[in-house]
């Protein structure tokens, strides 16, 4: 076996080590979501499904209640995260079509 064949092998090889760790380390911070009561900002963004930046914004508006200790982090109570998404409330396409339209939608045949 040629020095540039054992390379190749050897480069593959940690390749795939390095796909492995990754997907470990994303199971772990999932399990650690899961399990963790108090979230750090970063968390909370990753939990919630947006910016460090969104997350900094509610608070500053007053939309996401959080605490900040002496030693200066940001947390917020994974409680508080899941209450502020269920209170998102958002306009769908059937809440703007008038009463005919939404009959018509649902029984096509009366139409």
């Amino acid at each position: 076996m040629s020095e540039n064949e054992i390379i190749i092998r050897l480069s593959n090889r940690i390749e795939m080590l390095v796909s492995l760790i990754n997907s470990m380390g994303e199971g772990l911070l999932q399990y650690n979501l899961q399990t963790k009561e108090i979230l750090t900002t970063r968390e909370a963004a990753n939990f919630m499904g947006c910016s460090i930046r969104s997350i900094y914004r509610w608070r500053h508006n007053g939309q996401l209640k959080t605490s900040r200790p002496s030693n200066g982090r940001l947390y917020i109570e994974k409680i508080v995260c899941y209450n502020w998404m269920l209170s998102i409330t958002t306009v769908s396409i059937s809440e703007k079509a008038s009463e005919e339209e939404k009959l018509a939608i649902l029984n096509p045949e009366q139409g």
